[in-house]
């Protein structure tokens, strides 16, 4: 369980949490099928289901107190050895509902055939671990959204700077920073982003997006950006953060801001 739990911290990315779980909790609990449905506006949608059977019963979309996942979730109490609804095939469920902070998250549930009853010890495992795989999934959906926000903000202002140089000719470069084992929110993250703030001019705009920074220069001087580049190493040598920096011009490498960040970003990556 140690491992799992800390596999499960690693990640800020909801797909790959999931998988994760999955993965290490087989290990310790046998199961055919793993779903996790998640709450939301008063309904259970599957955001993850994998395993040998009952595939379509585990994509099911449920409202609160409808189904077994749905009662679960609406009772805020655990199903031992229950027989799920609607199974193609004889079943056993356990499933356990996800709360963090008092708040429902969602259901998670494990199937078996019936000749293959779930012990106690699986439901006092499952038990111990609801309210942390709670805790990762709302932490993992926060940075979606939030990703979703930064990313929304970039266009904006990159497509801004795309017009503007257009019609005074002026210079432009996109800047990603693609840094190893970084998460958004965290507070070396917080950090980072503000000594980035500090090393750049105050009209250069900064976005994170992922585990990448994303700084957009305009109106610069040509030896700029490699100066700026020089201050952001700098930045992340002294966080202890290994950085892979990748440039875009334009118009070089690109026309417009989806262009741009592509070109940056296989610049970084290459």
């Amino acid at each position: 369980m140690c491992e799992l739990y800390r596999q499960l911290g690693n990640s800020l990315d909801l797909d790959e949490t999931l998988s994760t779980l999955d993965r290490q909790l087989s290990r310790v609990v046998e199961y055919h099928t793993i779903s996790v449905h998640l709450e939301e506006d008063g309904r259970l949608a599957c955001a993850y289901a994998a395993g040998s059977a009952f595939q379509n019963l585990a994509a099911l979309e449920y409202t609160l107190g409808q189904g077994l996942p749905g009662r679960v979730a609406a009772a805020r109490s655990p199903a031992f050895n229950r027989e799920p609804d609607a199974a193609e095939e004889p079943a056993l469920a356990l499933a356990v509902p996800l709360e963090c902070k008092g708040r429902p998250v969602g259901v998670l549930s494990l199937y078996r055939a019936q000749s293959r009853p779930f012990a106690e010890d699986d439901l006092a495992t499952l038990l111990e671990l609801a309210p942390k795989l709670a805790a990762c999934i709302e932490n993992a959906r926060a940075f979606r959204r939030a990703d979703a926000a930064n990313t929304r903000a970039l266009f904006e202002r990159l497509d801004a700077e795309v017009a503007r140089i257009r019609r005074s000719h002026g210079r432009l470069a996109v800047l990603q920073c693609a840094v190893e084992g970084l998460h958004a929110g965290s507070p070396p993250a917080e950090r980072i982003a503000e000594a980035l703030r500090r090393a750049c001019r105050e009209y250069d705009f900064i976005a994170q997006r992922g585990d990448s920074f994303v700084v957009v220069l305009a109106d610069f001087a040509p030896s700029a950006p490699g100066d700026t580049r020089s201050r952001i190493e700098r930045v992340f040598r002294q966080a202890g953060c290994k950085v892979r920096i990748g440039a875009a011009l334009f118009p070089v490498d690109g026309y417009d801001a989806e262009d741009l960040l592509a070109a940056a970003h296989e610049a970084a990556h290459a």
